[in-house]
């Protein structure tokens, strides 16, 4: 599975594919549909990739805003929020993707210091370091368990749920009380 997603417009794929080239010379992987090869079930195929990649980049265009795929994989991408928008042309953004900040590859030089190129870059890292980071880090401590030194109260046991039910009491004045018995029988 892939990095990166790419959605856009198949008209549009002689603009692309720089753009893909660029962010494989970034050492990404991404996946766009010239990868379906025949017989490939490609609604199966372009969700288990649109699902797996860590970010979803859509190329909107005169055309690709008008496209059902489009806007699909775009969704997609936002719900998930992994989006990336760029445009390719000087268009307005279709509705519900208007308040994410789209990158002008309108005009694009092709050159990797191009603010946007740069701009690309930066926003494709932050999301893939932050899936890496997410990946490696260790699962949150259980009850009982230490962290930096410090132990988390231990959790009762069903045998003694009994014991910490019959331990809430009320108090000579009428307000409630609580007191939790430990195995020995006193209150803790």
């Amino acid at each position: 599975m892939a990095d990166i997603f790419i959605s856009y417009a198949r008209v549009d794929k002689a603009r692309v594919e720089p753009i893909v080239q660029f962010l494989t010379a970034q050492g990404w992987t991404v996946w766009w549909d010239p990868a379906i090869l025949p017989g490939d079930a490609y609604r199966n195929l372009i969700d288990a990739e649109l699902t797996a990649a860590k970010r979803v980049i859509v190329a909107w265009s005169d055309t690709s805003v008008k496209s059902d795929w489009v806007r699909d994989e775009a969704e997609k991408g936002k719900a998930a929020d992994k989006l990336i928008p760029i445009l390719l042309d000087t268009i307005e953004q279709p509705l519900g993707f208007r308040q994410i900040h789209a990158l002008n590859f309108v005009g694009w030089n092709y050159r990797s210091d191009h603010p946007s190129a740069q701009q690309l870059i930066a926003a494709v890292r932050r999301k893939i370091d932050a899936s890496s980071a997410q990946a490696n880090s260790p699962a949150p401590p259980l009850a009982g368990s230490t962290n930096s030194g410090t132990a988390t109260a231990p959790m009762p046991s069903p045998s003694n749920l009994a014991d910490v039910i019959l331990g809430l009491a009320i108090d000579t004045s009428g307000s409630m009380q609580e007191s939790i018995r430990n195995d020995t029988g006193r209150v803790m």
